[in-house]
Order: structure tokens, then sequence, then C-alpha cells
């Protein structure tokens, strides 16, 4: 606990950039509560930038009631997400599927008659599984990590059915 002389002396001290935008953070929660105008705010940012210690800082919050903390924002989120992944790969067969399009157009035009469209047993089958992989979502599933002593009441073993002490 600091004495009051003590809490008197570190009001003394210069403010850091930190606490500098801490207040500045809470002006701009009243401006967006209405209490302050904008105009009103840009010469309080104006003092807080300008002061030297903190009891100058704070002086700018004196005339404002205390708001209580903000609620962490909330995402929306939505029920499907496609891991990290899974994009990577999508972007992957996007780029293979079009390189091989793209040789298969430029034989496709400067051999005489038709050329097989090979293309599609590169394209087809990587696509369709995933396709399956990204709709079934069943790499989302939590699987058990090697290790954890849930893992394996998770699996169907234990250390005490192979033999070993438990812990």
């Amino acid at each position: 606990m600091t004495s009051p002389i003590g809490r008197s002396a570190q009001q003394n001290y210069r403010p850091s950039d930190a606490e500098r935008q801490q207040v500045i953070d809470e002006l701009t929660r009243h401006v967006t509560a209405g209490r302050l105008s904008v105009t009103e705010f840009d010469d309080r940012a104006d003092q807080v930038y300008k002061s030297v210690t903190r009891s100058r800082v704070q002086r700018v919050l004196e005339d404002l009631p205390e708001l209580p903390e903000p609620l962490p924002p909330v995402g929306v989120r939505s029920r499907f997400q496609v891991p990290l992944h899974l994009k990577i790969e999508w972007t992957v067969w996007f780029s293979l599927s079009a390189i091989n399009l793209v040789i298969w157009g430029i034989l496709a035009l400067t051999v005489d008659g038709s050329v097989y469209p090979w293309p599609i047993w590169v394209i087809a089958p990587w696509g369709t599984l995933l396709t399956i992989r990204t709709l079934t979502g069943w790499e989302n599933r939590k699987t058990p990590k090697l290790g954890d002593d849930n893992a394996r009441t998770a699996i169907g073993t234990s250390a005490h059915t192979r033999g070993r002490p438990r812990r």
C-alpha cells in the first residue's frame, strides 16, 4: 500500500504513452456516450498530449463520471468456418488447376485436332476430396493428444491396462 505522500509524489511523475492512450480511450468512450462534443474531445486530447505530469493528464477527466469497464467486443462467428490449412489447400488446388487448364488450353490451340481433356483427372478427384473435407468438417473435431491423461480414457486405453503403474 502506498502512503498518501507517495501517491501525490507519483502524480508528479511524467505519464507514459500507454497512460495517455488510456485517458484518450476513456475520452473517446465519453464522446460515444454523448457527454463530449468532438471539439471538446479535440481540446482535451490536445491537453493530454501536452501534459507533463500524471495529475495534469487526469485533470481532463475531472468533470466526467467514471465509466464502467468496456465489454470485450463480441465477434460474430458464423456457424461454418473453414480451418486455415483447408484454405491453404484450396488455394493450392485453384492455382494448380489454373496452371493445368492453361497448359491444356495452349496445347488445344497449337495441336491440330482435338486434345483429350486430361486436366479433369487432376482437378476432379482432388477437388471432390477437398469439397467433402470442407463440407463435412471432419477435421475440425477435437482429437485427444498423446500424453494427455484424458486422452487415454477417450481412446479406450489406460496406463493400467498396458502393465504400467498409474500415476
